[in-house]
């Protein structure tokens, strides 16, 4: 039969595909995909063929936390997952969902990702459908702004006395340029590190993350090789620059060519 998923008029815990449940805000579309495990369908079989027990993982942008559920999982009581989100009504639900999972495993920080340790105004968009979400970027959709604390990678975990890191996952539209900036220290300390992120063509609007700035940047961090998630993980060389497509699509990125 069809399974049915109620409109989200209100809040509710759901089931996700691997039996976990998920406690959704009021109004937030998505449900839907992550229900019926339609969303990102690519990029979620990705992560459950590259990720195993033991391994540790940093979910950036983490919403309400349908991949920090998903890592904590795979990663198993031996490995660890370290979930940021730094918008407070979303970080709320993110531990919620951490909570009634019993994911252990996981450490959630409510800061956002950036170049430098201090604070910035992160632009609030509907265009997720969560209530206020965003990222440190002025968008046309923004509606709001809040002033969050960043951090970098690189003294988060400097702090942390260098855990390994074996991937590390980005969602936070449009940021992801300082995100990198801030974690070459990391990048360093972790020769086999692979990394996921979204590659939006009108991003490189922005002059400071132009795509040629961007490869230069991943370059600069030991990444040599990407792989188009929604392609079939059609590979590339970074050095010949990123492919040529119209959409939105998510890539991983290797050290190893």
């Amino acid at each position: 039969g069809h399974l049915v998923v109620p409109a989200p008029n209100k809040e509710a815990i759901r089931k996700l595909p691997n039996g976990m449940k998920i406690y959704s805000p009021a109004g937030f579309r998505g449900i839907r995909g992550y229900v019926t495990g339609v969303y990102e369908e690519d990029l979620m079989l990705l992560v459950k063929s590259i990720i195993g027990k033991g391994l540790n993982v940093v979910d950036l942008g983490a919403l309400i936390g349908l991949y920090t559920l998903t890592f904590s999982d795979l990663v198993g009581s031996n490995g660890q997952v370290y979930s940021f989100e730094p918008e407070p009504i979303t970080a709320d639900f993110l531990r919620k969902n951490v909570k009634i999972n019993e994911c252990t495993n996981v450490i959630i920080v409510q800061k956002a990702v950036a170049d430098r340790i201090g604070s910035s105004r992160f632009i609030t968009s509907k265009s997720k459908s969560i209530g206020p979400v965003g990222g440190i970027l002025d968008s046309n959709e923004s509606n709001g702004s809040l002033t969050v604390d960043t951090i970098t990678l690189d003294k988060y975990f400097y702090e942390l006395g260098w855990p390994t890191i074996d991937l590390i996952k980005m969602d936070i539209d449009g940021a992801e340029f300082l995100a990198l900036e801030g974690m070459k220290e990391l990048s360093r300390h972790n020769q086999e590190l692979k990394l996921i992120m979204e590659f939006d063509p009108h991003w490189s609007s922005n002059a400071w993350s132009s795509p040629q700035k961007m490869i230069e940047l991943l370059l600069e961090l030991g990444f040599k090789r990407g792989r188009i998630v929604e392609r079939r993980l059609k590979a590339f060389e970074l050095s010949n620059g990123f492919p040529t497509i119209k959409n939105h699509f998510n890539i991983l990125l290797e050290k190893l060519s």
